[in-house]
């Protein structure tokens, strides 16, 4: 039996090939193909202009949700609200991550960057 349990999508091999492999040439393989994929969508995204592919964010998933918390960050520096009182005025909402949680400061940092 093997604990490997990465869906491995392959035109030019079979699930034989890949279970032919060592453990360690199997990781090997691995990182190889997630870096090609990788800097592909990378490149890809580039001449889009938008992130292609992979989890979408909440800039496209919840546009409204990012526009308010940038509205609250909004405004000279003394009127702005601190990332923990956005969180709280977005829990007060009924705003809450894709887990059912509360988000944190940390998180609402990163949206506001989105």
């Amino acid at each position: 039996g093997s604990d490997r349990y990465t869906v491995v999508v392959s035109l030019n091999a079979s699930y034989d090939d890949w279970q032919k492999l060592s453990a360690e040439q199997y990781q090997i393989e691995k990182k190889r193909l997630v870096k090609k994929l990788r800097a592909a969508r990378d490149r890809k995204s580039n001449q889009e202009g938008r992130r292609i592919e992979g989890r979408k964010g909440y800039a496209e998933t919840h546009p409204d949700l990012v526009r308010a918390i940038k509205r609250f960050r909004h405004g000279n520096r003394k009127d702005r609200l601190s990332l923990r009182a956005i969180a709280a005025s977005l829990a007060a909402m009924g705003h809450v991550t894709s887990n059912g949680k509360r988000f944190s400061a940390a998180q609402v940092k990163r949206l506001l960057a989105a």
